[in-house]
């Protein structure tokens, strides 16, 4: 995108698709992009800088990110997550199957836990 010089300095025009495009409709502030994915300024920023959000840098000494909206909404799509089997989550059937109770008596003994304690927690 590069400005268009004719056209004022708020607009923008697209190179490739031969576009016009308001500055404000196809940048977002870190603020804004933080409040429309419900998250923190701070997890916006740590996206940016770990990479999986790609932003623009304008000014001096550094200045100000701007994120695209197409990024954003490729940066949404990046972070959707399937479902966990029960098995990954550790739920349901196998869970607890290979527990030694000789091991955890002795690291209940340990910590001062009597069988009374044990059982009134089971109940």
């Amino acid at each position: 995108m590069l400005l268009d010089q004719n056209r004022g300095k708020n607009h923008l025009y697209s190179s490739q698709a031969g576009e016009e495009a308001s500055h404000s409709d196809d940048f977002l502030s870190v603020r804004d992009a933080a409040a429309l994915l419900g998250v923190s300024y701070g997890s916006v920023l740590a996206a940016i800088h770990n990479g999986s959000l790609p932003a623009f840098r304008f000014g001096p000494r550094g200045g100000i990110y701007r994120v695209r909206r197409n990024d954003l909404a490729e940066y949404i799509s990046s972070c959707r997550t399937r479902a966990i089997s029960n098995a990954r989550q550790g739920v349901g059937k196998g869970t607890f199957t290979q527990l030694d109770t000789q091991r955890l008596l002795k690291a209940w003994r340990a910590a001062g836990v009597s069988a009374d304690q044990v059982l009134e927690a089971s109940e």
